[in-house]
């Protein structure tokens, strides 16, 4: 019997989390809905001090992209064009999709994509950005928070 409680709680947990993730699709901010419960280290990133003001400064970043809409819509076009394709053909998308994946791994993106050059000219606008995007009030509390932290554990040097 207690596994089918177990089965039922899963269940309802399941059902809440979908309630909110709908939520947050129509209302497009993370400020209105509630705290969705902790469950097992679904919610470990909200422990880390001012993850959410990270969170929320990515968002709006992404919020006024300017190519923002024009992936949207190529999300979509490709959606439309694929889901009856991988209905009559699974095996010949999920191949597609290997290939894909080799020539990906074959190009190595990341050896190009992240030149150091690239990233001196992109990180310090992204922090000046996400800085301006946070109040004053948020950076002190994580900067209490961290301070806290520190005095809270304990000291690893022998007397």
């Amino acid at each position: 019997m207690s596994s089918a409680s177990g089965v039922v709680q899963r269940l309802a947990l399941s059902r809440q989390r979908v309630r909110l993730a709908l939520a947050v699709q129509r209302s497009g901010s993370r400020s209105d809905r509630p705290a969705a419960p902790a469950a097992g280290g679904v919610d470990a990133w909200s422990a880390i001090p001012g993850i959410d003001a990270l969170f929320d400064t990515v968002r709006g970043w992404w919020a006024d992209h300017p190519l923002r809409p024009a992936l949207l819509l190529a999300l979509q076009a490709t959606q439309t064009a694929v889901a009856p394709l991988a209905q009559r053909h699974p095996l010949a998308l999920v191949s597609a999709a290997l290939v894909a994946g080799g020539l990906f791994a074959w190009s190595r993106p990341w050896r190009w994509l992240f030149s150091p050059a690239l990233l001196a000219g992109l990180v310090p606008q992204m922090l000046s950005t996400a800085m301006a995007r946070v109040p004053g009030p948020a950076w002190l509390a994580v900067l209490a928070a961290l301070a806290k932290d520190r005095t809270d554990r304990p000291s690893s040097a022998a007397p």
